[in-house]
């Protein structure tokens, strides 16, 4: 779920994470608890593909560094 800029509706991601759970009917509730574990998934395959990706660039920059130069920014 995302917000739809179109219509002016805002989905669950833009409440707050404190905010009361919306599902007002058990299938509702199921319904949040598939979505939500899909994007735990998601969120988990970002974090391990981010990391390989910095481990990457690390071993093709590492060589070409001086040692003691500061890192570009």
């Amino acid at each position: 779920m995302t917000s739809d800029t179109t219509s002016g509706t805002s989905s669950r991601l833009d409440a707050p994470r404190d905010a009361p759970p919306q599902s007002s009917t058990p299938a509702e509730a199921v319904e949040e608890i598939v979505e939500l574990r899909a994007e735990i998934d998601q969120l988990k395959q970002a974090v391990t593909s981010h990391a390989a990706v910095d481990q990457a660039i690390g071993m093709v920059d590492g060589p070409t560094r001086i040692p003691g130069a500061p890192s570009p920014s």
